[in-house]
């Protein structure tokens, strides 16, 4: 955003430690990381609901916000969406290569229609979290969506389990 906050960002980052890493840059800034969306995605593709409560537990326990990660959730969403779809993802996203081909990887595993119904659970979730609906129930129930398609009644939930029983 602004030159002023992202010298704060830069402070805070600085005061955790004098080599500034994407890990300590993410810290600072309060996001759950890459690795905690993989994790989450592969609790959606195993239907693992448990353990993705879990996660979103102890992400919550570690005081991170839920609007935030709802925020986060879907914006790596958006990129498997992208690396789905798009002939050249890296003119779309900014990312290291070595989570492009990640993201790559893990949306050839996907269906697109799949990609699209978390996308659209993620940003109903993030709406209602605005009208002052409990953050966290919130963001539990998006995962239980998305690990439990057949509890959401939403046309992206129908078409993701048709595509799937297609795919079967």
């Amino acid at each position: 955003g602004g030159m002023r906050d992202a010298l704060s960002l830069l402070d805070q980052c600085v005061s955790r430690s004098n080599n500034v890493t994407v890990d300590i840059v993410t810290a600072a800034v309060g996001l759950a990381g890459t690795e905690h969306m993989f994790r989450l995605l592969g609790c959606m593709r195993n239907n693992d609901t448990g353990d993705a409560l879990s996660l979103v537990a102890t992400l919550h326990e570690s005081a991170k916000d839920m609007e935030r990660l709802c925020t986060e959730l879907a914006d790596f969403f958006r990129q498997l969406m992208i690396c789905k779809t798009a002939k050249d993802p890296a003119l779309l996203l900014v990312l290291p290569a070595a989570e492009l081909a990640k993201i790559k990887a893990e949306a050839d595993n996907l269906s697109l229609s799949a990609i699209l119904h978390a996308i659209d659970v993620l940003q109903r979730a993030k709406e209602r979290m605005h009208t002052g609906a409990d953050r966290r129930v919130e963001m539990e129930m998006a995962v239980i969506k998305l690990c439990s398609p057949e509890l959401d009644m939403d046309i992206s939930a129908l078409t993701r389990r048709i595509k799937a029983l297609e795919d079967a």
